[in-house]
């Protein structure tokens, strides 16, 4: 945590690495060419390795040009692994590059030769939500909210509790913009060490008098959900690439009073992308007054080609309309 960068790409020490070292502030390049020194010095082998960010485009496999590279980082070889750094970012665990460098290849600048290196992710975007709910003979909603984060989502997490001056004032934030939960206890596991997930859990009480009248209505997606469809046209021409891997899981469980029923279940849903591409489950039982969701979306590839395109569509429609959904409690007559 010694070097702050200064959000200035490069594959070149701007700086110097000794003034950058100084000044304790420095571009990409001053950073991690800083990182490959202080590697070779300690006998580890290593290798530099340009690459072209998200942002700035892919780069000519047949014919690079130094230009189109606006980034360096660290090729390292462990026991026959390798393993890509950047010392650019305090919230990425060991390993896990940025989301900004997953961009097709990169070329490695060996000692002897330079070569191309895929840019693949090593871990996924990820977010498990449980949530454990009582519905009591007040009419009332109780229960517990757990959000595991890891992979990426864990590191764009932490950044969001970063912005704050403290995790107390992050959890006022949050608890304000959910305050149709009623959040009371909440807490935060994880926050210090990058390898392990971020785990949240808070307790919720809502719902007040959903007995008035005979029937009331519950949607069980009570947290965040996707509020429109990210692919809207009907065309693309170009592929869709997510960066890393997408999962989001959602276990609930609801324990209703014995003088209730629910109303007609939703039918299950079970959708498959090509090629291993992905799925989306929504599965829901009911029996002994307890009720149980499962809901599971898995992007499990970065890139999806033009050709892909509809079912990519098509499976976040579904994911949208299983959103949608209103169960009925009924008072048995």
């Amino acid at each position: 945590g010694w070097y702050e960068w200064n959000e200035v790409y490069g594959e070149y020490s701007e700086l110097g690495i000794k003034k950058a070292f100084e000044s304790k502030t420095g571009n990409v390049g001053d950073i991690n060419l800083s990182l490959i020194a202080a590697l070779k010095y300690a006998g580890v082998p290593v290798e530099p390795m340009l690459l072209s960010t998200r942002q700035n485009g892919l780069v000519t496999d047949l014919y690079p040009v130094l230009s189109e590279f606006n980034y360096v980082v660290a090729k390292v070889t462990i026991a026959d692994k390798i393993y890509l750094l950047d010392a650019t970012d305090r919230f990425h665990p060991f390993g896990l590059l940025p989301e900004r460098c997953l961009n097709g290849r990169g070329r490695v600048i060996g000692e002897k030769e330079s070569y191309w290196l895929e840019l693949k992710p090593t871990d996924k975007e990820k977010t498990t939500t449980m949530i454990n709910l009582t519905l009591g003979a007040e009419g009332i909603m109780k229960g517990s909210v757990q959000y595991v984060y890891s992979g990426y989502e864990a590191v764009n997490q932490r950044k969001k509790i970063f912005k704050f001056g403290s995790v107390g004032e992050f959890v006022e934030d949050f608890k304000n913009k959910n305050q149709d939960l009623n959040i009371s206890g909440f807490n935060i596991e994880g926050v210090e060490d990058l390898s392990k997930p971020l785990r949240f859990v808070f307790y919720v009480e809502f719902g007040e008098g959903m007995y008035n009248g005979d029937h009331f209505l519950f949607n069980p997606f009570i947290t965040e959900q996707w509020q429109r469809n990210p692919f809207k046209s009907s065309e693309r021409l170009y592929p869709v690439d997510f960066g890393a891997p997408l999962e989001e899981i959602m276990i609930l469980t609801l324990d209703y009073p014995p003088g209730y029923e629910v109303d007609g279940l939703p039918d299950k849903v079970g959708l498959s992308l090509p090629q291993n591409g992905g799925r989306f489950i929504f599965d829901i039982q009911n029996a002994m007054n307890k009720l149980s969701v499962n809901n599971s979306l898995l992007i499990a590839k970065p890139v999806f080609s033009s050709h892909e395109y509809h079912y990519l569509k098509e499976l976040f429609n579904n994911v949208l309309a299983v959103q949608q959904t209103e169960l009925v409690f009924k008072k048995k007559k």
